[in-house]
């Protein structure tokens, strides 16, 4: 019985410290994932931002030289391409195989964007 008691502390202070490890190792995962999604988000806006202000100034040249109306798309098509574009980049299955069907997911969702974002602006 005196034996059981002298290893009772013992067993509750690595049980204890066993769970305080598991759960802050949780968080901490938790915390680090999304911080990750955070940043691809960032660089995803960035980029797109980048994209957009490509096209508005190709789009200003073409004006200055052509003398003819340009248009350009709201940032907030590009965002959506970007976002999307980065989505299929980071999955891990993509192959040679699927690589058309990911494309083609990626402009069918860039082009149903651009219909709702144009009857937005009529």
């Amino acid at each position: 019985m005196a034996e059981i008691l002298l290893w009772l502390p013992v067993v509750s202070v690595l049980a204890g410290g066993g769970l305080v490890g598991i759960i802050n190792f949780t968080i901490n995962w938790q915390n680090r994932k999304s911080e990750e999604r955070r940043h691809l988000r960032e660089i995803a806006f960035n980029t797109a931002f980048k994209y957009w202000k490509l096209h508005c100034d190709h789009a200003l040249e073409q004006q200055k030289l052509q003398d003819r109306q340009s248009e350009v798309l709201p940032l907030d098509s590009y965002i959506i391409h970007i976002l999307k574009l980065s989505e299929v980049l980071l999955d891990k299955k993509i192959n040679k195989n699927n690589i058309e069907t990911k494309l083609k997911e990626i402009y069918e969702i860039e082009e149903v964007a651009v219909k709702v974002i144009r009857a937005l602006q009529k």
